[in-house]
This record gives structure tokens, sequence and C-alpha cells, in this order.
């Protein structure tokens, strides 16, 4: 199931597209997925991946933080046990964690979780802003467009977020990671 904290995603993205006027069809003409994927989506029973659903939010012409409420909080402080899980596929193996009390800020820090095998998609993703990435355990292979960097604990990525990436976990153990992204795209 997907879900950002306790928000139930799927049901958003269908009544974002009914407010839109869209049919199934007509979101399957914007992003490529099938009406399938999509209705399995919206009633939670896939879990796109980062590629799919950044093609949703486009062709709603909003961001993945419009899928839930978002009430802009005054704390600077957040417990371990307080994170937001933005998105987790348990069939990928990927979850990222908000590592702020909310996404109103001018910055997006997000804990990365890459079960080994485990990737982004097979299409490479982008959006506005830029991005920063510090390999915290494990390993990482990061796409730019068509660079190819194998980041190991310790190492660090830098990129234009309009640059064309994608990841994958080709090592043997989960990898973390911390990332930081502006402005906040999830």
């Amino acid at each position: 199931m997907i879900k950002i904290g306790d928000e139930n995603i799927g049901l958003t993205i269908k009544d974002i597209r009914k407010s839109r006027g869209y049919s199934l069809a007509k979101l399957s003409d914007l992003t490529g997925l099938s009406v399938g994927y999509l209705s399995n989506v919206e009633r939670n029973k896939n879990s796109p991946t980062v590629s799919s659903l950044r093609k949703i939010v486009d062709a709603l012409d909003i961001t993945v933080p419009d899928l839930f409420n978002n009430d802009c909080s005054k704390r600077k402080h957040l417990k371990k046990s307080e994170r937001k899980e933005i998105i987790r596929s348990k069939k990928e193996g990927i979850k990222y964690e908000l590592l702020t009390t909310d996404i109103c800020k001018e910055m997006e820090p997000l804990l990365l979780t890459v079960k080994p095998g485990a990737s982004s998609g097979e299409e490479q993703h982008q959006h506005e802003g830029e991005e920063f990435g510090f390999i915290i355990q494990g390993e990482l292979t990061y796409y730019v467009g068509d660079d190819k960097y194998h980041l190991q604990a310790g190492d660090s990525i830098y990129h234009k977020a309009s640059d064309f990436h994608s990841y994958k976990n080709e090592g043997n153990i989960t990898s973390i990671s911390l990332w930081v992204v502006t402005p906040p795209s999830f």
C-alpha cells in the first residue's frame, strides 16, 4: 500500500484525477502507464516506482507533497520514531523517509534505503532543482544521463535534478543514503 505517513495516496490520486475531469484512459495517455496499472495504484494494489509516480504527478500538474495534508510545522526537531515514510514499495525494496517535520521548507532532506537489486525503475526521471546524495552504508550505482557512478559508503554526488537520473543497488547489502533536494520534490 502506498502511504505517506497515514495518508492513502491511491485514493488521493483518484480524487485529484476526477477533479481534473480525467478518466483513467486520459491519465494513461498522459503518463504512458496502462489503465490497469493506474487503477491498481488508485486502489493501493500496486506501489508505483519513483519514475511512475513522477509521471502521475506531472500529468495531474501537482507535486508529490500535494498528495497529502501539508500543515507547515514550526518544529525544528524530529525524532527517528516520528519520521514520515514518503514512498515504500516492499516489492521494489525501496524506502524514502522525510528527515524534517514537514515539507514547507526550501530543501528536502531524505533518507533512502535500497535493498540489493532494487532500483528507481527502468526509466530515468528528472525534476526541477538540484540533488545532493551521501552514501552512509553499502553502495549505490547512480546514473546521470549516460554517466554511471559507483558510489560507496562515504561517497557523495551533486547534480542538477533536471538531468535525467536513476539508481540501482548492485551490491550485496542494503544501501542507506542521505539525500537533500531543492526545491522539495517529494
